[in-house]
Order: structure tokens, then sequence, then C-alpha cells
């Protein structure tokens, strides 16, 4: 009776801030506090040392290593009264919907998914796509603080039935539904549960490919499937074509693991002036850094310099990306770095890479060095979007 009442209760709260918040959009422009409604949907759970579905698929061969918890609940939801009438209501409208997303997400913590689709049809709402996102990312949820390995298989397989459901009905399961879910599938090396969602997700929505081909390849890393890595690798062919959209995807992953034995050949083969993803660019050059290759640094930079691909800003930013990638330096180093590898270069650096310099070293608390490097960067014309010297003490 008790239980029968809290649900009940549950339920007015979600009805009453459900049409507190149309009311809102309807006309009103008071500002609306989101703590209550993050408290409500939050929960207190505490996940233990050790997840089951880990060890079931390490007993299997796969890996220790695990990625960090997703967190749903730490956004702020801000209006500027200075933003014009249209602006304002499209920034109400998006708020309106990350509070009733959160919402929906609490709400099916508190008295389970079932009840959930049950309080919707009774409200005469249908159950879509941010419905679905909501009720995969609880059973991620409890399928990671589950110390039952079954009990964490039926939550995964739950959220698999959803996708399959979005699939169903039409819609395109984009990036804020399946990337939650291939994080977690990579995270516990879940290899056949990986398969699945995949199929469905490419069906759904071809333009996934790439990303999905991303965390595939961090799935074999984490499961140490060395054969399974040089297939993909192996899809990587010679200079003379531009790499593929899913071939660049695999590279970024294999640049953040720093996998040195597949890096080697296919930096060899691959030509820098054809990356097209400065995502990926990037990620080359901070594996560069990481690795000690400054030769192949250099190589690239001259490459990329000859061919005039967006002139100098590219060269520069790429420049900023090896000098603060290097291990066991400090501060100051990297610094001295960066303009040893302009001078060598003979080239100025970008206001861009001046910019993230400035960045990393007001992150880094280093004043003195950061204002000395703003001097620089006005000497050479440029100007800074930081206030410098307002850190805090």
């Amino acid at each position: 009776m008790a239980s029968s009442k809290a649900k009940k209760g549950l339920g007015d709260l979600f009805r009453h801030v459900m049409r507190h918040h149309k009311k809102r959009l309807d006309g009103s422009h008071e500002t609306v506090s989101s703590s209550s409604v993050l408290e409500f949907g939050q929960g207190k759970s505490s996940a233990s040392g050790s997840n089951p579905l880990r060890e079931r698929n390490e007993d299997e061969g796969s890996s220790n290593n695990a990625s960090e918890k997703s967190d749903f609940f730490h956004k702020e939801f801000l209006f500027s009264p200075r933003l014009k009438q249209e602006s304002r209501y499209r920034k109400q409208t998006e708020k309106h919907s990350k509070i009733m997303n959160k919402m929906e997400e609490g709400f099916a913590r508190k008295v389970g998914i079932e009840n959930l689709f049950s309080v919707c049809a009774k409200m005469g709402k249908e159950v879509g796509v941010n419905e679905y996102n909501g009720m995969i990312k609880v059973c991620i949820h409890h399928a990671r603080i589950s110390d039952n390995v079954e009990a964490a298989l039926d939550h995964i397989r739950k959220a698999i039935e959803y996708i399959k459901e979005i699939n169903k009905c039409g819609s395109i399961i984009g990036k804020g539904t399946y990337v939650p879910l291939l994080k977690f599938l990579v995270d516990m090396g879940m290899v056949e549960e990986f398969q699945i969602s995949k199929d469905v997700i490419l069906e759904s929505n071809s333009d996934a490919l790439g990303q999905v081909g991303y965390y595939e390849m961090l799935l074999w890393i984490q499961v140490d499937d060395e054969e399974k890595i040089h297939e993909l690798c192996r899809t990587i062919g010679d200079r003379e074509n531009s790499l593929s959209v899913l071939q660049e995807y695999y590279i970024i992953a294999l640049c953040e693991k720093d996998r040195k034995e597949n890096l080697q050949r296919l930096l060899e083969i691959v030509d820098i002036t054809k990356v097209s993803s400065p995502r990926l660019s990037t990620n080359i050059f901070g594996y560069l850094g990481r690795s000690l290759l400054e030769s192949m640094a250099m190589k690239f930079l001259r490459e990329l310099q000859m061919c005039g691909k967006d002139g100098v800003k590219t060269v520069s930013n790429l420049i900023f990306s090896y000098a603060t990638s290097i291990p066991n330096s400090t501060v100051k180093d990297a610094v001295l770095k960066f303009n040893k590898l302009h001078e060598e270069l003979d080239i100025m650096p970008s206001s861009t890479s001046y910019d993230k310099l400035i960045t990393y070293l007001y992150d880094s608390n280093e004043v003195a060095t950061d204002l000395n490097v703003a001097d620089n960067m006005r000497k050479a014309g440029h100007s800074s979007s930081h206030s410098i010297g307002d850190q805090d003490s």
C-alpha cells in the first residue's frame, strides 16, 4: 500500500512539473531552478568496486581496462535576458526538453521503466526517441551498478531492445542514443551485444559508420583481440588514396590508445596531406608527441607546409598539439618546444595556436609565462580572446 502511494506521489510530481514547464513555454519568462529536478532524478546509489559484467568478459579473455562512468546530471540551464525573443524561446524549449529528459530518467529509476511507459500512456504522451534515450541510460546505469551478472545482462538486453524499437518506428538512431550504449559495451568488453547493437544502429543510420567503427576498434583493443585489430588496420591502403571516414576513425582510436605496433606501419603509408579530419590530425600529432617521434612530426609538418593546406594555421596548431603532448616535460619545456619548431619551419605562430597556448598556460597556473606569451602575441599583431592576469589565486 505504501509503495502504491509512493508511486502515485511521484506520478503526481511528474505531471505537475510537466504542466508547470508547459505554461512557462507558453509565455512566462521566469527563470526556473533545475536543482529540485536534478535532486529528484539523481537518487543515491553506489557502484561496487568490481562489476560482474566486466568479470564475466574477463573470464572469456577480455581486458581489465575500464572507461569513466557516464555522468547524466551535471548541466546547468541558464537564460540570457539580452537575447532576442526568438533566441530566448528556442533556448527555453531546449531547456524544457533537457529537464524533461532528466525527469523521465529520474522517474524511471524511482518507479521502474515499465511504470514510465504506463504514465506516458495515461498522460496521452507518446513514447518517442527522447523517452527511449532516457530509458537506455537508466538501463546502463542499473547494469553498471548491479552485482548480479544475469540482472545486469537483462538491463543491457532491454537497452538493445529499445534501440530496436527506435529503428522500428522509423526514427534515426542518433549519437545521443548509441554513444552511451556503445561506450558501456566497450567498457565491459561485451562483444556479442556490441555486434547486435552495431547492426541495428547502422541499419537505422548509415552516417554513423565512422563513429561505430571508432568504438569497434576500441572494443577489440579493450578485449586484446589482435587478429580483429589487424583485420581493421588492413583496410587502410596505400598513400595514393584519401582515407575514408571509417579509416580515419580507426586511426583516431589507435592514436588515443597509443597503439605503436599498428601506427608505425600506418603512419608510413598515410599521406598526411590527404587527411581531411582536424580531429585525426590533432590525434596523430598528440600521439607523435607522446611517443617522442619528432623526426616524423617534422616530416609531416613540412609536407603540410609545402602543400599549402590551410596555410600556416594548420601547421601551427599541430605544432601546439605535438609540443604539449610530450611526456615528463614542464610547461616551460612545452613553450620552448612550441617556439623552436616554429623557428625551424620559419613560420610565425597563428593567433589560434597562440590562443590555445595561453589557455594551456592559464590552466597550468603559469602566470608569468602566460604574460610573456601574450606579449609575444601582441608583438606579432595578434589579439587574444582571453583576459590575461585575472586568474584565481
